[in-house]
């Protein structure tokens, strides 16, 4: 989020950051001078995820901070409904913003470990599980596969520019890597 904001306002476009969880805990208008950069990091910085997010309930109510058609930019885990996630992105889409996803997870989400004995904790709701992930691997794999096909296909079917990222890759490199394949889709 850092490195796309800085990318950005460097290239002379403006910027504005929303941080919600069940609600929105931080809006900072939208800027564009090296300025804003600073304020924006600095949120993004003292932000600490407390509850669970609710990332289809909050679209529709963040929809009144952005008077204006622009870009919509989302980082999340989305651990949300898909048909329910895009039913809220659809009045973005209606608005003619450019909808752009990046879906980021850590790679033990993406893929259980491979230790025999694992305790996973919630960042968010701070619950947690212990367990032998190859007893959950099989079932858990095919969820996750699953999840991520109706993602693709979502986003697919609506013109949405959906990008998978894990936490394990250096955040310039995948930032470089999209915006390479970003330009390379451009007329």
């Amino acid at each position: 989020a850092a490195a796309l904001t800085y990318v950005i306002v460097t290239q002379g476009d403006k910027v504005s950051l929303t941080l919600f969880d069940d609600a929105i805990r931080t809006h900072v208008r939208t800027g564009g001078t090296l300025r804003h950069v600073r304020a924006v990091l600095s949120q993004i910085d003292r932000h600490i995820p407390q509850r669970a997010t609710e990332l289809a309930g909050i679209l529709p109510k963040a929809s009144g901070l952005f008077p204006r058609r622009g870009v919509l930019l989302v980082l999340s885990d989305f651990y949300d409904d898909v048909p329910t996630l895009f039913q809220s992105l659809s009045m973005f889409l209606h608005r003619r913003f450019e909808v752009i996803l990046f879906h980021v997870l850590h790679p033990d989400e993406y893929r259980l470990p491979r230790v025999p004995h694992a305790r996973f904790v919630d960042m968010e709701s701070r619950e947690s599980l212990t367990c032998a992930p190859e007893d959950l691997r099989a079932v858990y794999d095919a969820g996750m596969a699953r999840h991520l096909d109706a993602m693709r296909a979502a986003a697919r079917a609506r013109g949405v520019d959906y990008n998978f990222v894990t936490t394990d890759i250096p955040y310039a490199q995948a930032l470089r890597r999209y915006l390479l394949r970003r330009n390379a889709a451009r007329p």
